[in-house]
């Protein structure tokens, strides 16, 4: 059963390339986001307290990266291995980063709470656009050649970003247990 598993997952290399591109663009959101609201949080918080919400975003932004590289995997479970598996970086990186990017431009357009039965309301219409958009663009980049081989070099080279992200996210994770034992 588990060798059956093993040969149905794509190499570990491929699951690094498409856990790149996840962190890549869970994080740097993270880091543009903060960035533009760093100078207002030095009249209010401490540094200590700066240092705890970025702790607690890396901690996050770990988990949501591998929740992305999961529902990248989920296909090679279900589909044939020749339709998904054999361009699993490319299709992968499609699927993490329309998935993402579809989240925040949803959540973008409802950023009051008043917003949100309209919110609750368009999830199976917006998801439902965004399962199209995502098998579209899926379907392309593992049949044209050019687009394949882009995507995985995009992926290739979003994996230094995991020498940064890594350490911090293990740093904010010392950061997290220190706060709450302490």
């Amino acid at each position: 059963m588990l060798a059956r598993l093993r040969e149905r997952l794509p190499a570990r290399g491929e699951v690094l390339g498409v856990f790149a591109a996840a962190a890549f663009v869970a994080y740097t959101w993270t880091l543009y986001i903060s960035f533009w609201r760093l100078p207002s949080w030095f009249f209010f918080l401490s540094l200590g307290e700066i240092v705890a919400l970025y702790a607690y975003a890396f901690v996050m932004n770990f988990a949501e990266s591998l929740l992305l590289l999961s529902i990248a995997l989920v296909p090679c479970l279900v589909l044939p291995q020749s339709w998904w598996r054999n361009s699993f970086v490319a299709r992968g990186v499609v699927l993490v980063v329309v998935v993402f990017a579809s989240a925040q431009m949803h959540l973008s357009k409802y950023p009051t709470l008043d917003l949100r039965e309209g919110f609750v309301g368009s999830q199976f219409s917006w998801w439902l656009h965004t399962l199209w958009i995502t098998a579209f663009l899926a379907l392309l980049a593992g049949r044209i050649g050019w687009f394949k081989i882009g995507l995985e070099k995009f992926a290739d080279q979003l994996s230094i970003f995991l020498y940064l992200y890594i350490p911090m996210t293990a740093i904010g994770l010392v950061v997290m247990i220190a706060r709450n034992i302490g």
